[in-house]
């Protein structure tokens, strides 16, 4: 068990971060990552949404499209086991970082 398919070595445990070819720091977090496994840019991303901002209204305060907005909500989902933004903001304020 622990292997897919086609796949010659087991799944490491860590997956996501670690498969985004991001390694663990002598503290034991991945770059660029705080303890919580958010990046500044995301936890921008949920201060805007957790203010009260749409999907739509975002983009023009990052600097990214609506579409990469959209990406990066379903990528922080599907990494951190969350089932939608509303989840991600929760999980975030618990975990402190916001």
């Amino acid at each position: 068990m622990g292997r897919r398919p086609g796949r010659d070595r087991p799944e490491r445990p860590g997956g996501g971060v670690e498969r985004a070819g991001l390694r663990p720091t002598a503290g034991g977090t991945p770059h660029g990552l705080n303890a919580a496994g958010f990046t500044e840019r995301k936890i921008q991303l949920l201060r805007l949404l957790d203010e009260g901002l749409d999907t739509s209204s975002v983009p023009a305060r990052l600097n990214y499209s609506e579409r990469t907005v959209k990406d990066i909500i379903a990528q922080m989902n599907v990494r951190m086991g969350l089932n939608n933004r509303a989840h991600a903001i929760a999980y975030a304020m618990r975990s402190g970082v916001l």
